[in-house]
């Protein structure tokens, strides 16, 4: 074998999916045409749809259709090129077990939607300081892989998902699906790069309860609830004469008069005591939460001032002096 040759084997990588099931059609190893170009058009678009999410919005592997095999009940066999993104698009998905996601507890997709039964996840919650996120169920919350979360919380993808594993097995006794991944042996008397040994080295199985767990999924939107924090410099200009936390606003990014919620406490002590002090349009450096949630194209922002370190006025106006913090803490 060429070294030409033994590099193109490398560089792919080979999977099935399987259907099983006692009737008169996958049981003889045949199926509906119709059916099978439903299933081979949502893989690409579940290929297509991790792939871009996991890589920066770039398509890096290609889908194919492999000649057909000659055992199993009824199997589809797929070819993915440039192996090294095509296997991270398979862990995240949960096809193959590996590096990308194996040190988050939630692993890939369908590890994740056969651990949460295909109830609806609520909302999924992210940060800037994780790589981490939490999908919120009901009296439940799972950590998993910030990416595996954008993924499993994709109602398109999951409704690919439905269509891949459930819709082919409607109606069939004794439902079975299967993703089967192959490594490639290379053989070095092997001359023919169209002779491929192949050992199955993973198989992903969904019984039947787990086929009609899919078949019920939920595949509504999910809110994505994503927290960060930052230093910033804000313009007070308006406060709240009740001494709570809402009722303030303030100028921030080119955007005047926005609703703040100032958490605080000991700042509201004080500006209380020396309402006198401030002036509308006063600057502050703070600390800055930004809460953002996306439900599909609609997206909403709310700010929190966590702490207020600094108001940026003459010495004898100050209501709060990050220098006085620093000699108390001496």
């Amino acid at each position: 074998m060429t070294t030409e040759q033994q590099k193109k084997k490398n560089d792919i990588v080979r999977f099935t999916v399987s259907y099983d099931a006692k009737d008169n059609e996958y049981a003889k190893h045949r199926i509906d045409a119709d059916q099978l170009i439903e299933i081979v058009t949502n893989m690409k678009e579940l290929i297509n749809r991790a792939d871009r999410t996991i890589h920066r919005r770039q398509s890096t592997v290609k889908l194919y259709l492999q000649a057909p095999v000659q055992s199993g009940s009824v199997e589809v066999p797929f070819l993915l090129d440039n192996a090294s993104n095509a296997m991270a698009v398979l862990e995240y998905l949960g096809f193959a077990a590996g590096a990308a996601v194996t040190t988050f507890t939630g692993k890939g997709v369908l590890d994740v939607i056969k651990k949460t039964k295909g109830k609806s996840i609520l909302e999924v919650k992210t940060t800037d300081k994780s790589n981490e996120a939490t999908l919120v169920l009901d009296g439940k919350e799972l950590t998993v892989d910030k990416k595996v979360a954008r993924l499993v919380t994709n109602s398109k993808l999951r409704e690919n998902i439905q269509q891949i594993v459930s819709v082919p097995l409607e109606g069939k006794i004794e439902p079975k699906f299967k993703v089967k991944l192959f490594e490639e042996l290379l053989e070095d008397n092997n001359e023919q790069l169209n002779e491929v040994v192949a050992k199955e080295v993973r198989t992903v199985e969904f019984e039947q309860s787990q086929v009609k767990m899919i078949e019920n999924m939920d595949i509504s939107l999910v809110p994505e609830i994503h927290t960060e924090e930052k230093e910033a410099t804000i313009a007070l200009t308006q406060i709240s004469f009740t001494g709570s936390e809402k009722g303030w606003k303030m100028s921030y990014n080119g955007k005047i008069d926005v609703s703040v919620e100032l958490l605080d406490e000991n700042f509201i002590k004080k500006i209380n005591k020396n309402t006198a002090s401030f002036r509308k349009g006063d600057l502050f450096n703070v600390t800055l939460r930004i809460t953002t949630r996306i439900t599909g194209k609609r997206e909403t922002v709310r700010y929190s001032i966590v702490k207020v370190k600094n108001h940026m006025a003459s010495a004898d106006r100050k209501i709060v002096s990050d220098q006085l913090e620093k000699r108390e803490d001496e």
